[in-house]
């Protein structure tokens, strides 16, 4: 039998949300913990998805049993608790950018690697429509030689967006 991977969740905000609601479809993954600074966040949270461990340090979270640790948070803070939960032991799902640096993200690699860890980034435009058919095209020589690319990815934001 398989057993349900218990992750714990840092940072409540709207990627924090995002992963809760994906994990939650999942059929191996149960969240079992969440942190957030701003501790109502947490707790929010929590009470959506029958969370019982909610943390404000998430270096108390990494000492709940949590399997998998997913960092949703600013940019700056991947590496340093992609590395503490790496030591702590656990596999970590880091949202995208990894790092703030290629060294950076090398180092996060090579720990992973050296102690046996699983180190996962989110990468989820990979799966978009015009990705697919770009691979598609260039896979299939439906574009001849290819001597460069330019690619420009507009999105289009709401002011609540930017308000979160």
């Amino acid at each position: 039998m398989i057993k349900d991977f218990k992750f714990g969740i840092i940072g409540c905000g709207h990627i924090g949300k995002r992963h809760a609601a994906v994990l939650d479809a999942a059929k191996y993954a149960k969240v079992t913990a969440l942190c957030d600074i701003e501790p109502d966040k947490a707790k929010e949270l929590a009470s959506l998805y029958e969370v019982k461990d909610v943390f404000a340090n998430y270096q108390e979270m990494l000492n709940s049993g949590v399997e998998v640790v997913s960092i949703c948070t600013p940019h700056y803070l991947h590496k340093p608790m992609a590395i503490d939960a790496l030591r702590a032991g656990k596999e970590v799902v880091v949202e995208k950018p990894m790092a703030l640096s290629a060294d950076d993200a090398e180092e996060m690699s090579s720990l992973a690697e050296n102690l046996g860890r699983k180190l996962y980034v989110i990468k989820q435009n990979r799966f978009n429509v015009p990705i697919r058919l770009a691979e598609e095209a260039l896979t299939t020589n439906k574009l001849g030689k290819v001597f460069m690319v330019e690619c420009n990815v507009l999105w289009n934001r709401h002011q609540g967006y930017y308000d979160q």
